[in-house]
């Protein structure tokens, strides 16, 4: 790394609290995901060029169009009403925190909630 005059320094050495550095691995992958500030995640595509693409395709399948969003929100309950882990889900999804998951996908069943109703109307008429 080579001494710099000081008030000089790379985006890996900056200090994110006091005394402290950014890890080098986030500081690598930062660089991966923005791709020079293009708006480009992973790969050569943008956002309205995957959704171009993707509109395109149901158009050649002569398939109806579903919002990417509505995908994504499908597979996250259906997921959960398989089965699969709600950690697993959070973590397919993107979420910062499992509670955001659990806030927006985990609606309890009707027969649940029947069955949670007819266990307390016979714990209080006991």
């Amino acid at each position: 790394m080579g001494i710099r005059p000081r008030g000089r320094c790379r985006a890996e050495d900056r200090s994110v609290g006091q005394g402290a550095r950014a890890p080098r691995f986030a500081v690598l992958r930062l660089r991966l995901i923005r791709h020079g500030g293009s708006g480009r995640l992973v790969g050569g595509l943008n956002p309205g060029q995957v959704d171009r693409r993707y509109r395109r395709w149901c158009r050649e399948q002569r398939l109806p169009f579903v919002p990417r969003e509505n995908l994504r929100h499908s597979w996250a309950t259906s997921a959960l009403t398989a089965g699969v882990d709600v950690a697993v889900v959070s973590r397919a999804l993107g979420h910062s925190s499992i509670e955001t998951t659990a806030r927006y996908y985990l609606r309890p069943d009707v027969t649940v909630l029947k069955d949670a109703q007819k266990l307390w109307e016979k714990a209080i008429m006991r």
